[in-house]
């Protein structure tokens, strides 16, 4: 078991066999022999949109760390997510008890893959950006193994989660949802930066 303390390992986890059956927690739409259709609404079936009390965006980001970091500085907990050579943890830093998205970059693979420009590219453009609703980069480090991107943390997580644990949104959450994501975008655009990846 991986202690808090550790420095997380990137790279290809075990297989995990325990897969969740979605059918089981769906609820029957189609009727049985001997049911009465009409008696079941698309609403009954599809489920009620939702609508979601979302809080303003964030008007002014972490600032910069402005020391120099090793991976000691953070406790590692929950896994965000992860990828071919990076995996996204969260990481508390232990002077302040700041909870981060720390992204964490193996150097290996990056040189055998011949990405260390797409990681370059990604450093710079973080390090422009400054917007409400676009991630901050705060840090960057580095140890003899990894590369270490400190981010500010989205604690709700993405929108891919919001959509799996609410299911249909309704109009003002959809309507929100989309004016926050033309806003980045707008942004992003008018710094000559294209986001080629974009999805939930």
């Amino acid at each position: 078991e991986r202690s808090e303390d550790s420095v997380p390992q990137v790279g290809p986890d075990p297989v995990d066999l325990e897969q969740n059956n979605a059918e089981d927690n769906l609820e029957k739409t189609t009727p049985e022999i001997g049911d009465d259709a009409s008696s079941t609404s698309s609403e009954e079936a599809i489920g009620a949109p939702t609508e979601i009390p979302f809080a303003p965006a964030p008007t002014t980001h972490p600032e910069p760390l402005a020391v120099k970091l090793v991976p000691d500085d953070f406790n590692f907990g929950k896994v965000l997510g992860e990828g071919a050579y990076a995996r996204v943890l969260v990481g508390t830093r232990k002077a302040t008890q700041t909870d981060f998205a720390v992204k964490v970059m193996d150097k290996k693979h990056i040189l055998r893959e011949n990405k260390g420009k797409y990681v370059k590219t990604e450093k710079q453009i973080l390090n422009t950006l400054n917007h409400p609703n676009v991630i901050k980069l705060v840090a960057t480090f580095q140890d003899d193994q990894r590369l270490y991107m400190v981010l500010e943390l989205a604690a709700d997580g993405d929108l891919f989660t919001v959509l799996k644990n609410v299911g249909r949104l309704g109009n003002a959450s959809a309507q929100f949802i989309t004016a926050e994501i033309v806003l980045a975008l707008e942004y992003i655009h008018s710094l000559n930066i294209i986001h080629r990846d974009l999805k939930p």
